[in-house]
């Protein structure tokens, strides 16, 4: 008898007590709710001379890009596919998958990212398993005839 007075009585009202005077639960906090994520960031490209045209719309979390892709360069097929690659010390590598005479492909790019310009890099390439891959990326000339700028996204 004198234990189910304990069990059920005092000890709940210890246990509210040792609250009352200012004793605080904590509640486990999630690792991701402890630091704060960036939101994306989207930023425009835009290479325009005479009917040649190259735009480059990309969002950015972190590190990782994904976005659009479009060629529209005189002589040749127009190519509008999207990309999905990382940035790191300023140059962004992706893979861009894109629609040109019918057909999908995918390619390595790679655009140098100087501020408010972007510069595509060449480089010879492979193939594997229908992708295009630069043969070394450390060796990647950048084009400094078509300099994209930056835009207001549409």
């Amino acid at each position: 008898m004198i234990a189910k007075f304990v069990t059920g009585i005092l000890l709940p009202a210890l246990f509210l007590s040792c609250n009352s005077t200012g004793i605080q639960i904590e509640t486990p906090v999630s690792p991701q709710a402890k630091t704060k994520e960036t939101p994306p960031s989207q930023t425009c490209y835009r290479y325009t001379v005479n009917t040649d045209t190259i735009l480059l719309n990309m969002t950015r979390k972190g590190d990782a890009v994904t976005g659009t892709l479009i060629y529209h360069l005189d002589g040749k097929d127009k190519n509008t596919g999207t990309l999905k690659g990382l940035i790191k010390d300023d140059i962004l590598l992706a893979n861009y998958s894109f629609m040109s005479e019918g057909i999908r492909s995918v390619r390595q790019v790679a655009f140098k990212l100087n501020g408010s310009t972007a510069v595509e890099g060449f480089q010879e390439t492979g193939t594997t398993h229908d992708t295009a891959y630069f043969r070394d990326i450390n060796s990647l000339e950048y084009n400094n005839s078509m300099v994209l700028t930056a835009v207001v996204c549409k």
